[in-house]
C-alpha cells in the first residue's frame, strides 16, 4: 500500500520537473556569452558557471528531490472499497435478493518513524546534490583555468615565432648582401631560406593550435566557436600556493571528502528506515454492510497486519549496516589518496617554478648576453651564419622552456587549488596585464 501512494504522486512530480526544464530552457535562451575581443580569467570563468550545461542539469535534479521530498512526507492514503457477495449464482443467489454488500473504508497506519526515515533520506540526498554541485563548479573551475593557460601559453608561442621570423628575414638580407659581394658562400643563403621558411611552418602550426585552444575555452561556455581573440594575463608571474603543511591540514575540507560525509547521514538515514521496518504497520478498516435478503444492515470493524516483521527486516538491516561503514573506509582511503596527491603536485610546483626562476634571472640573461656578442661578431664578418643561428636556437629553445615551465607551474598551481577545496580565481594567473 505504501507504493500505491507514492505512485499517485507521480504525475504532480513530473509537471514540477517540466516546468524546470522549461525555465532552465529560458535561462539558457537568455544567458549572456563573451562578446569582446580580449578576456581574462574572470570573463572566463564567469561565462563558465553562468552557462555550462552540467551546472544547470543541478537545478532539474533538484527540482525532482525537491518533488520526492513532498512525496516523503505524505502519510499513507485512505482507502474506500466495496464488497459484494451472495449474488449472481445458483437457486436462491441467482440474483441479488440474497446479495450482501459491505462499504469498507481503511488506512495504513505505519509504525516504527517510517514517515520520518524518508524525510531524513530525502534531505540527506540534497545535502548530497549540494555538494555534488560544488565538486563539479571546482572542476569545472580548475577546467577553465588549465584551457585558459593553455591559450595564453600558446599566444606566448605566438609571439615568440613571430619574433623568430622578423630575426630569419632580417638575417636572410645580410646574408644576401653577404653573397652579393662575395662575403659568404651561396650554401649560407641556402641554409637561411630553409630556416626562414620552417620558421614560417612553425608560426603557422602554432596558430591553428592557437585556434582550438580557443575554440576549447569557449565550450565550457556552450559557445561553438569563440567570440574573443586573446586572453590576458600576466604568464611569467607566479604566485606561492599555501605552505604545505597548512594544505594538507585542510584535506579535510575538500568536497570530495565532505561528500563522504553527506553520503553517511545518507547511509544512517536509511539504516533508520531499515530499522523502522521491525515494526509492523496496521490496517484498521470500518464499514458499512447491507443485508438485502433481510433487508437489515450493520457496522463491520476490521484489523490487518503483517506478521513476522523483524525476521523480514534482518536481511534489510544488516545490508544498511554495511553500506554505513563501507563509507567510512572508503572516505579514509580517499583521503590518504587526495594526500599523496597533494604531495606530488607540491614538488612539481617547487619543480616547476625553480626552472622558471632559473630561466628568467639566469639562463636567458647570459644567452641574451652571448646573443649580443655574436651577433656584433656576425656583423663584423668574424662569426658564419651557423654561429649565429645556433645562439638563435638555443636562446628560442630556452624562451620556450620558460613559457612551458610557466605555464606548467600555473596548472599545478591551479591543481593544488582545486585539491584544496578552495576557488579558483584570477589570482592564481599573477593578476593581469
Amino acid at each position: 500500500m505504501k507504493k500505491l501512494s507514492y505512485r499517485k504522486r507521480i504525475p504532480g512530480n513530473f509537471f514540477i520537473i517540466l516546468v524546470g526544464a522549461f525555465s532552465i530552457i529560458c535561462t539558457g535562451i537568455q544567458a549572456s556569452s563573451i562578446d569582446k575581443d580580449n578576456i581574462n580569467l574572470r570573463d572566463a570563468i564567469r561565462a563558465t558557471m553562468e552557462n555550462n550545461p552540467q551546472l544547470s542539469s543541478f537545478h532539474l535534479r533538484q527540482v525532482a528531490l525537491q518533488g520526492e521530498q513532498k512525496t516523503a512526507g505524505l502519510r499513507p492514503p485512505l482507502e474506500f472499497s466495496a464488497d459484494l457477495e451472495n449474488a449472481y449464482g445458483d437457486d436462491q443467489y441467482k440474483d441479488t435478493d440474497s446479495a450482501e454488500l459491505t462499504l469498507t473504508l481503511s488506512k495504513v497506519i505505519e509504525m516504527g518513524g517510517r514517515r520520518s526515515a524518508r524525510l531524513d533520506i530525502a534531505n540527506q540526498q540534497q545535502q548530497q546534490l549540494a555538494t555534488q554541485k560544488r565538486i563539479l563548479e571546482l572542476d569545472l573551475l580548475a577546467q577553465v583555468t588549465h584551457r585558459f593557460i593553455n591559450v595564453l601559453a600558446t599566444q606566448h608561442r605566438l609571439a615568440l615565432q613571430t619574433k623568430a621570423i622578423l630575426r630569419d628575414e632580417k638575417t636572410l638580407l645580410s646574408i644576401q648582401q653577404r653573397v652579393s659581394v662575395g662575403r659568404a658562400p651561396k650554401s649560407e643563403l641556402a641554409r637561411a631560406r630553409a630556416s626562414l621558411t620552417q620558421a614560417k611552418l612553425a608560426y603557422k602550426q602554432t596558430k591553428r593550435t592557437l585556434n582550438t585552444d580557443r575554440i576549447k575555452l569557449a565550450s565550457l561556455w556552450a559557445e561553438p566557436k569563440a567570440n574573443f581573440k586573446s586572453v590576458n594575463a600576466n604568464l611569467l608571474t607566479l604566485n606561492q600556493p599555501e605552505s604545505l603543511d597548512k594544505l594538507l591540514s585542510e584535506l579535510e575540507k575538500n568536497p570530495d571528502i565532505l561528500i563522504y560525509a553527506n553520503e553517511t547521514r545518507l547511509r544512517e538515514a536509511e539504516l533508520k528506515l531499515a530499522r523502522s521496518e521491525r515494526w509492523p504497520s496496521f490496517e484498521p478498516s470500518m464499514g458499512y454492510r447491507q443485508f438485502k435478503e433481510s433487508d437489515n444492515s450493520a457496522l463491520v470493524f476490521g484489523l490487518s497486519m503483517p506478521l513476522f516483521n523483524q525476521q523480514r527486516a534482518k536481511g534489510v538491516i544488516s545490508k544498511a549496516k554495511a553500506e554505513h561503514l563501507n563509507v567510512d573506509v572508503q572516505r579514509k582511503a580517499a583521503l590518504l589518496e587526495i594526500r599523496a596527491q597533494m604531495l606530488g603536485l607540491y614538488q612539481q610546483y617547487e619543480q616547476a617554478q625553480d626552472e622558471v626562476n632559473a630561466f628568467k634571472n639566469d639562463i636567458l640573461p647570459q644567452l641574451k648576453q652571448a646573443r649580443n656578442e655574436t651577433q656584433k661578431a656576425f656583423n663584423k664578418g668574424r662569426y658564419s651564419y651557423l654561429d649565429w643561428k645556433a645562439i638563435q636556437n638555443e636562446e628560442m629553445t630556452a624562451e620556450l622552456a620558460l613559457i612551458n615551465a610557466a605555464a606548467r607551474a600555473h596548472q599545478l598551481h591551479a591543481e593544488i587549488e582545486r585539491l584544496s577545496g578552495r576557488a579558483l580565481t584570477a589570482n592564481n594567473l599573477g593578476g593581469e596585464k
